[in-house]
């Protein structure tokens, strides 16, 4: 499994191999999936590294689609399955098909109307000279300039039941002064946090690194919501009173999601962070190039080391949705071009073709690990 920003883009990527049919006829099922459920009725195309298309699929209430396609070729899927002038992000996700077998494509969480579930009432004592609050709630942080308050608690908030993690800070230009963290019930809408009293420290986590200056961050799970901790500095901190199903640890070397970056995914808290040299990859050596705005054609050069795949993501806005196409491609791949699209589709996808829409482009390196991904440091265009 494969993820960016929680990991570098907040996209789940997941290839797998099962059974299918070769030789002439070769066909491929792709299983695409968002929020954890079937992605109906969104666009499957096969096609060639040229970006010629041989199928074009629509996935049935389960998610899939069955594709013709042949040795060598692509799939892509397009999320949502109905562009409307709501739709805020048109994604659209390149993946090599495997010779036999089953593709399954995450997406991104689809867009959802905000729903107020009930609210949560917090009070608490005096904390000297904060300049405000944050109510943390996984899903959103909300700000309020004092306490007592009563906060809207979306239904995306409330993970797989109907308690809620809550954590409040109180700060001091940005510098947390206090916090208290709790899980409580919420009962026919109606959710009550009192604060007994304010922690200002926590489970230290110590950090180790050798021959490398890191920026790290330590985020955890609580019911499927991540939650941020407090700065990491030569130690992490886990809140007190705070329920951890699982953490990840973010490691970035230069500029922030420009460098090297390692992420780490496991179950509960560590109890320590370590990094080194080893656990970066060297600097990519790729440089890339746009051959044509009219049809995406890229290409580029040797990286300089063999990596488990290449991460490539671009970024237009042509009108009112902005579009992000990302192709996780193998590691002997050096070019791509955005898959040839039917009118009606080209209509809702409009390609960069005009220099006055700007491109945003990054291409990065990745190596997997058991628990841990490593990305490269990310380059553009040229």
């Amino acid at each position: 499994m494969m993820c960016h920003d929680g990991g570098v883009r907040g996209l789940c990527l997941i290839g797998l191999v099962a059974c299918g049919t070769s030789g002439p006829g070769l066909t491929a099922t792709v299983v695409a999936t968002s929020d954890g459920q079937p992605a109906t009725g969104v666009t499957v195309l096969s096609h060639r590294d040229d970006g010629s298309q041989l199928d074009r699929q629509v996935a049935d209430a389960t998610g899939r689609a069955l594709i013709a396609t042949e040795v060598g070729g692509y799939a892509t899927v397009i999320f949502p399955a109905t562009i409307q002038p709501s739709t805020p992000t048109i994604a659209v996700i390149t993946m090599p098909l495997p010779v036999t077998g089953t593709l399954e494509v995450v997406g991104p969480p689809r867009a959802k109307v905000p729903t107020v579930a009930g609210a949560l009432a917090i009070t608490a004592p005096p904390l000297a000279a904060v300049d405000g609050y944050d109510v943390d709630l996984g899903c959103v942080t909300i700000r309020v300039a004092a306490l007592p308050a009563t906060v809207n608690v979306s239904a995306a908030c409330l993970g797989s039941d109907a308690n809620l993690d809550v954590i409040v800070r109180g700060t001091s230009a940005d510098e947390v002064l206090g916090y208290a963290a709790t899980r409580v019930p919420l009962a026919d809408g109606v959710a009550t946090f009192d604060i007994a009293t304010w922690d200002t420290g926590g489970v230290a986590i110590p950090v180790t690194l050798t021959g490398v200056t890191p920026a790290i961050a330590l985020a955890v799970t609580a019911d499927r919501l991540e939650f941020p901790t407090l700065p990491v500095t030569d130690h992490a901190t886990l809140w007190n009173n705070f329920a951890v199903d699982s953490s990840t640890v973010t490691a970035t070397l230069g500029f922030a999601m420009l460098g090297e970056i390692t992420t780490r995914t496991a179950p509960g808290a560590p109890t320590a962070i370590a990094f080194g040299p080893d656990d970066f990859l060297p600097e990519l050596a790729s440089v890339v190039l746009l051959d044509d705005r009219a049809t995406l054609a890229i290409r580029w050069n040797d990286a300089g080391f063999v990596p488990d795949s290449f991460d490539l993501h671009v970024t237009w806005q042509p009108g009112p949705h902005p579009i992000t196409w990302d192709a996780l491609l193998p590691p002997d791949a050096d070019h791509i071009r955005f898959p040839t699209l039917d009118p009606d589709l080209a209509s809702q996808i409009e390609l960069p073709v005009t220099p006055s829409i700007d491109i945003v482009s990054d291409l990065r390196a990745i190596v997997t690990r058991p628990d841990e991904v490593l990305a490269s440091h990310s380059v553009g265009f040229r």
